[in-house]
């Protein structure tokens, strides 16, 4: 369980009422500025600002850039949003809709007012977007545009040299320059193609001297639903020809602590309910192979023969969360649900083709699961019942079949910059002069491996969460520092990272929530436009060289950002070091 001041077993937030106009006008409005094709070869285009990503995170910096522009240039800016998806919100809008953490203020804080608490639909969270973004005059939406090259041109020698992306070339064949850049993909394609140094995986533990980096202890120390539908002794190999079982990724551990380029379990966030008049029936897998499931057929024999007293229910696979309005946010609950453990590996350094049949795959492994839970003759009859109750709901991700159009892309790359946020920064070094936001999540992470033990059982790996609890430690609030948007200097100058940050894997845990991603975004919007502005204040001068991203004044920044209502600063002592 997080050390966080709000979970999703939290209370149920209270949808905001709004009225017929709002509605009518806003979206009517928001809708006409999105309809805009991706580029094709000979329909250039030029953005003051443009930013990849139509994640919440990307929206939030569109309109913060906005904003901030809006007093000193008016109407005379050109924001862009490239969005690779057909939708607004990314994840927020993509299922997860039971929010933890919170928001540090600001235009987070303003759309999680807007859409009713934090929980809501994620038809409901669209709409926010939509409206946020319709009301700015200067956005811009490209929808389904992608990313195929980034041309990034190099001028002058030293400290007067400035690395600069000067444009990109669309899957599509068009042209989009820019004078600032904001990467607020999950996927950091952008940042990628400009060859910003990144990374994937795990660093070891002595990289960035983290104890919690690297390959973790099996089976598990602490408890973070990593194995609880699994037991402790189900044997992962084949006892006629000793392979290892379908789903069982590794013989061996490996050594502890030491590193690799594994990335944690995707998986979607479901939408359903209960209410047979806005329900759909889960769709049959496109082939069910019931070998690939021998491993979650050996465990629930075991549970229902020696726990006899304890009711094998959905909830040791899926975490079950009311959003209100009989609607659900599920998320993976066990050490065989929602989760693909070991379908992600791939993923982060794959190309657009591959990427989907990755998406594709983690589908149908859930759509397996539901079909093995509803027909299997090992599965208990009371669950088989309790699952028949549930479905799809039929007025959400209604383009989409009713499943959610974004994989939750948990951890992808991750830009390497000058400085990189690591374990030491969320738990003891907190405090940070360049604050942007203020975060309040545990380190978290969700399963990396599954691995057989010496004696043939198998377990999970790479689970992060409950760590703090096993060491009785209480996380409190912790600074977010400007630089965990900066690609190295000697890089680019005009791009800024809200998404993919620098950030090790075990220090990417308390910064990849929703709300932190809002509040890096509206500082990386809000610094772009300081950019800008002083881009325009430099022009009559000639000479000077384009203000780069890593000279942006530190407490111009922050005070705009407080003025814009975000919490910069926190003030609590760290705790010990156990």
């Amino acid at each position: 369980m997080s050390q966080s001041r709000h979970t999703c077993r939290g209370h149920v937030g209270i949808w905001m009422l709004w009225t017929v106009y709002q509605i009518f006008f806003f979206r009517i409005f928001a809708i006409a500025q999105h309809d805009v094709p991706c580029p094709t070869a000979g329909n250039d285009l030029h953005a003051t600002i443009a930013i990849y990503g139509g994640t919440a995170g990307g929206v939030v910096a569109a309109v913060a850039a906005a904003r901030t522009l809006r007093p000193a240039k008016g109407s005379n800016t050109t924001i862009l949003i490239i969005n690779p998806t057909a939708h607004l919100g990314g994840m927020v809008s993509g299922g997860l809709g039971c929010t933890d953490g919170g928001p540090s203020g600001g235009i987070a804080e303003e759309f999680f007012q807007k859409v009713g608490g934090l929980r809501f639909a994620p038809s409901a969270a669209e709409r926010v977007f939509d409206d946020l973004v319709g009301n700015e005059t200067t956005i811009t939406v490209l929808s389904t545009c992608m990313v195929d090259a980034a041309k990034v041109v190099r001028t002058g020698e030293g400290p007067q040299a400035n690395h600069a992306i000067a444009s990109i070339t669309t899957v599509t064949g068009g042209i989009i320059s820019a004078d600032v850049w904001v990467d607020a993909s999950y996927e950091a394609d952008l940042m990628a193609r400009a060859n910003v140094s990144y990374t994937v995986g795990r660093e070891s533990n002595s990289t960035y001297n983290e104890s919690l980096a690297g390959r973790l202890p099996v089976p598990p120390l602490w408890g973070c639903a990593a194995n609880w539908n699994l037991g402790s002794n189900v044997s992962g190999l084949n006892g006629t020809t000793g392979a290892l079982l379908p789903m069982v990724q590794e013989r061996l551990p490996g050594p502890l602590g030491g590193g690799d380029t594994k990335v944690q379990a995707y998986n979607f966030r479901l939408c359903w309910t209960q209410n047979p008049q806005n329900q759909v029936p889960f769709p049959a897998p496109a082939a069910y192979d019931p070998a690939r499931w021998a491993l979650l057929r050996r465990a629930l024999s075991a549970a229902t023969t020696h726990a006899a007293t304890v009711g094998v229910r959905l909830q040791n696979f899926f975490i079950i969360n009311d959003v209100g309005g009989n609607k659900t946010d599920i998320n993976n609950g066990g050490g065989m649900g929602t989760d693909f453990v070991g379908g992600s590996w791939q993923y982060p350094t794959a190309n657009y083709t591959e990427r989907q049949r990755i998406f594709t795959a983690h589908k149908e492994y859930i759509l397996e699961l539901l079909h093995f839970l509803a027909t299997e003759d090992v599965v208990p009859a009371s669950l088989k019942q309790e699952l028949r109750t549930w479905g799809l709901c039929k007025d959400e991700f209604t383009d989409t079949d009713n499943w959610p159009h974004q994989l939750y892309v948990r951890e992808a790359i991750r830009m390497v910059g000058d400085f990189v946020f690591t374990m030491q920064d969320r738990v003891w070094n907190t405090s940070k002069t360049d604050s942007i936001a203020v975060g309040d999540y545990n380190i978290d992470g969700h399963v990396t491996d599954r691995v057989l033990l010496p004696n043939g059982a198998v377990t999970n790996e790479g689970c992060l969460s409950g760590w703090a609890r096993y060491h009785q430690i209480k996380l409190d609030r912790f600074d977010i520092p400007y630089r965990v948007l900066l690609p190295k200097r000697s890089e680019v100058n005009n791009l800024l990272v809200s998404g993919a940050v620098s950030a090790s894997h075990v220090g990417s845990g308390p910064l990849r929530l929703e709300p932190q991603y809002m509040n890096m975004g509206q500082a990386a919007g809000v610094a772009a436009a300081i950019v800008v502005m002083a881009t325009a204040a430099s022009a009559p001068q000639g000479a000077a060289p384009p203000p780069r991203v890593q000279d942006v004044s530190i407490a111009r920044l922050q005070q705009l950002l407080v003025e814009q209502g975000v919490n910069i600063h926190h003030a609590p002592a760290p705790p010990p070091r156990p």
